[in-house]
C-alpha cells in the first residue's frame, strides 16, 4: 500500500513539474490557449482583435478571467517553435492555472505580471509560433490592468 500511495505522490510531481515560485517570479508569463466549450472560450472582435476566457468552474457564476488583446494591447511577436522548449517553465495553461491556484490566487499572480503573452494553439504553425500581448480584465470587478 505504501508503495501505491508512493507512486501517486510521485505521479501528482511529474504532471506539476513546473516550479511555482519559477512562476511567481517571472514578470513575464505565457498563457497556452486551446478552446473548449466549457473551460476556455474565444469571442473574435473587430480586425485581428479577441477576447479570451479562462473559466473556473461554471460560467454563469462568473468566476472567469478575461484576457483581451486590442488596440491598447497590439504588440504580436512570431518566434521559432524551440521558444516553447526555452520557456517551458513560464507557459502556463488552464487546467495548471485551475488545478494549482484558487480563482483569487490566480487573478492575484495574473495582476502582478507586468507582460502577459497567449499563445493560441490555432496561431501555432510547423515552425513557427504567433504570441499575442494580452491584458488581464477581471469579469466580477470589471478592473483591468495596464
Amino acid at each position: 500500500m505504501k508503495n501505491f500511495s508512493f507512486i501517486i505522490l510521485f505521479l501528482s510531481f511529474s504532471i506539476y513539474s513546473q516550479d511555482i515560485d519559477e512562476i511567481r517570479k517571472s514578470d513575464t508569463l505565457y498563457i497556452y490557449f486551446k478552446k473548449d466549450l466549457f473551460k476556455q472560450m474565444v469571442v473574435p472582435q473587430n480586425k485581428s482583435y479577441a477576447d479570451y476566457f479562462f473559466i473556473f468552474g461554471e460560467y454563469y457564476k462568473h468566476n472567469h478571467i478575461i484576457f483581451y488583446h486590442s488596440a491598447l494591447t497590439p504588440e504580436q511577436k512570431t518566434e521559432n517553435k524551440s521558444f516553447l522548449r526555452e520557456k517551458k517553465d513560464i507557459i502556463i495553461n488552464h487546467n495548471y492555472l485551475t488545478n494549482m491556484f484558487s480563482y483569487e490566487n490566480a487573478k492575484k499572480l495574473l495582476f502582478e505580471k507586468k507582460k502577459i503573452y497567449l499563445i493560441n494553439y490555432d496561431d501555432i504553425g510547423w515552425f513557427s509560433i504567433k504570441l499575442k500581448e494580452v491584458k488581464v480584465m477581471d469579469y466580477s470587478y470589471l478592473n483591468s490592468i495596464e
